[in-house]
């Protein structure tokens, strides 16, 4: 009878005192995030190849899925290396770039101007292979609606990653 009650204790206690199982994220890879292109004829929007890219590399670092690189760090290899960003339109050179900062993604984009319509594309290319990885665009009348533009791309970008 003893044991009985003894054993029906430990069951209840076990029960009672599920340990919590704490998942960390696994972090899928290491993205750096170049100035987007301006190539729209409109040479006032320059600005917003790195304003584009900053907005973009902010909202990637809030997910805990990746680690980002920064964009100092970037900057200083791309000036090591005699690169402007702006140049770097070659997916080849951006390869070269990302495997210099030990990164298995690299995101490139551009802004255009098509009527009166903003369009922000990005593509992610994996720096093993080469290969677009992942592409989408998004647009906008209103110049003062670039963040939300640029959030809503980051976002359609990290769930291309998260498949």
């Amino acid at each position: 009878m003893l044991k009985v009650i003894i054993l029906s204790f430990f069951i209840l206690t076990s029960c009672a005192t599920k340990p919590k199982i704490v998942q960390t994220p696994i972090i899928k890879g290491t993205i750096a995030v170049l100035n987007f292109k301006n190539t729209s004829p409109n040479k006032n929007w320059d600005y917003m190849e790195s304003a584009v890219a900053e907005i973009f590399t902010s909202n990637l670092a809030g997910n805990s899925d990746f680690k980002v690189v920064e964009r100092e760090k970037l900057n200083k290899i791309l000036e090591e290396q005699k690169l402007n960003q702006s140049g770097i339109v070659d997916e080849g050179a951006a390869v070269k770039i990302g495997k210099i900062l030990g990164a298995t993604e690299i995101v490139l984009g551009s802004i255009t101007q098509l009527g009166k319509t903003i369009v922000i594309t990005a593509r992610v290319i994996k720096i093993e292979t080469g290969e677009i990885y992942a592409g989408e665009m998004v647009n906008d009348e209103k110049e003062e609606e670039l963040p939300k533009m640029v959030k809503k791309l980051s976002d359609k970008i990290v769930s291309s990653l998260s498949k």
